[in-house]
This record gives structure tokens, C-alpha cells and sequence, in this order.
């Protein structure tokens, strides 16, 4: 059996971003889970490098940030995210989740240089109903990636 301790929310903060990989370099946390759409995506890209045995998977997020697309189901009047009950509360288009949860995955792969290891996703939207759970399993296939 193998234990994975997975840290979320990777490139939310610097304070964040750098306790997961000092978790990681105390020998706790195994994985996490990052958030592309963050400010220190970049900088915790840098970081994880002495990291090889770090799983690394995508986040993926519609209630935090920005959004990386244009999408206008899950944004408010000033570009931002829904917050979480409003998202519930949404009239969310199938394929403008779509298209940005792709946007969130290619932005890791561009960072990183290699595929997640896993998707999950903050605020677990990813489970708030079957469309979004399809949507989610959908890119999960088409990466080949597991769906936690």
C-alpha cells in the first residue's frame, strides 16, 4: 500500500506554494494539486525542480482567480470567478468549463513540462453535479490522467 499525503491550492500564495514543498522536503506531503490560474504558478514551478518524486496534478478551479478564458457563465462583472455558492447557483454552458479546465491543464503542461500526475479540483466543483463530473472525467481520459 502507498500513502499519499496531497497538498491543494499549489501557486495560491508564496507562503503556500513554499510550505508544500517544505512538506514535501520534510517527507510529508507526497503530492499536490496546483491552481494555474494563480500568481506563483511560475515561481513554485522553479521550486518543485529539486522535488522528483513530488506528484504533481492540476486543481482545476472555477472559484478562484481569474479564469484563463473568456468564459462568461462562471465570471462576475469584473473578470473574476464565482465565488462557490454562486456557481452552485449558475447557469453554467457545458463547453465554457470545458474549454477552461483544457486552459488550466495546458498551462501546467506548458509551466511544468510534462503532464499532471492526477485532476482534482478546488472546492471539489468538479462533483457538484454530473455535468461537471462528466466534464472533468472527459479531460481525464483525453490526458490519460487519473481523477481523484
Amino acid at each position: 500500500m502507498k500513502l499519499v499525503i496531497n497538498a491543494d491550492d499549489f501557486g495560491f500564495t508564496k507562503g503556500v506554494t513554499e510550505g508544500i514543498v517544505e512538506g514535501y522536503h520534510k517527507g510529508i506531503i507526497t503530492s499536490t494539486t496546483v491552481l494555474c490560474n494563480m500568481p506563483y504558478l511560475e515561481y513554485g514551478a522553479g521550486l518543485v525542480k529539486d522535488c522528483p518524486n513530488l506528484g504533481l496534478g492540476v486543481h482545476l478551479t472555477l472559484t478562484i482567480g481569474k479564469p484563463l478564458t473568456n468564459g462568461k457563465c462562471f465570471s462576475d462583472e469584473s473578470g473574476n470567478f464565482l465565488d462557490k455558492k454562486k456557481i452552485r447557483e449558475a447557469t453554467l454552458d457545458e463547453q465554457e468549463i470545458y474549454l477552461e479546465w483544457k486552459a488550466q491543464i495546458e498551462r501546467f503542461i506548458h509551466v511544468f513540462h510534462r503532464l499532471p500526475t492526477h485532476f482534482d479540483s478546488h472546492h471539489s466543483v468538479h462533483d457538484f453535479n454530473e455535468k461537471m463530473l462528466s466534464i472533468a472525467q472527459r479531460l481525464a481520459d483525453e490526458y490519460n490522467v487519473f481523477m481523484r
